[in-house]
């Protein structure tokens, strides 16, 4: 928000003369049609919308103002209220934040509800060098976090093995990972909140440990090691 208020409200700013010297222009929607835009620019500029509809004036510098302050000057404080209003959070916001995980891997829930975590996908969205097919299947299907969490059939054997170990009802194999865990805590209960955030880490660990240190567990062997974690985690406060 900030380097967006900066290149319309301050264009004589250090920031708003590089974009210019850069793409030639300060104007948001022509940087947008812009395919030379680097990825760090572009995911700033998807900001845009709230922007335009937190201003007044725009176009015009000397008379830009910012709706969520009484100054009219933007502030990171005001933005921040704005978006972390109760009634702009996800469906799924208390629920997450009360699962029985360590705070870290509650946190790593909420980046892949968001798909934010560092799939070969988002790898190579933000040009990165990636090797883009899943390495826990063989399959050569391209990694997004619904095939590695939810469709890869390495994922797929933790849950049917988890599945009759814990007596669960079908699983609902979603396309998104929001429904997936939602879809089945509705027919499963709360009970499965602790077993999805178990494996959905554990998936990510042995993701982690075959593409950096290729050691490679069974899918049997990391049933047993996700169930010796939820027994622990339940012991949480």
């Amino acid at each position: 928000m900030k380097c967006l208020w900066k290149l319309q409200k301050e264009p004589d700013s250090t920031w708003a003369s590089t974009v210019n010297l850069l793409y030639g222009s300060r104007d948001i929607p022509t940087l947008l049609a812009d395919g030379r835009t680097s990825a760090a620019f572009r995911d700033i500029l998807h900001y845009n919308d709230f922007f335009s509809s937190s201003i007044c004036n725009p176009g015009l510098p000397q008379q830009l103002t910012w709706k969520w302050s009484t100054t009219g000057e933007y502030s990171s404080a005001s933005s921040y209220r704005i978006l972390a209003d109760p009634g702009m959070r996800s469906p799924y916001h208390i629920l997450l934040w009360k699962i029985k995980a360590p705070p870290k891997v509650r946190i790593f829930l909420w980046l892949i509800l968001l798909d934010r975590i560092l799939t070969q996908q988002n790898l190579a969205r933000r040009n990165w060098p990636s090797i883009t097919s899943c390495q826990c299947c063989s399959e050569g299907c391209m990694e997004t976090s619904v095939h590695l969490f939810v469709h890869c059939t390495f994922a797929k054997q933790i849950w049917t093995q988890l599945q009759i170990r814990f007596n669960l009802p079908l699983l609902a194999f979603t396309t998104d990972l929001p429904a997936f865990w939602l879809q089945n805590r509705q027919t499963i209960g709360p009970s499965w909140d602790i077993i999805w955030a178990t494996s959905s880490w554990a998936i990510w660990k042995e993701r982690n440990s075959r593409l950096f240190a290729s050691n490679r567990l069974t899918a049997s062997r990391l049933v047993v090691e996700i169930c010796a974690t939820i027994e622990v985690w339940k012991k949480m406060a």
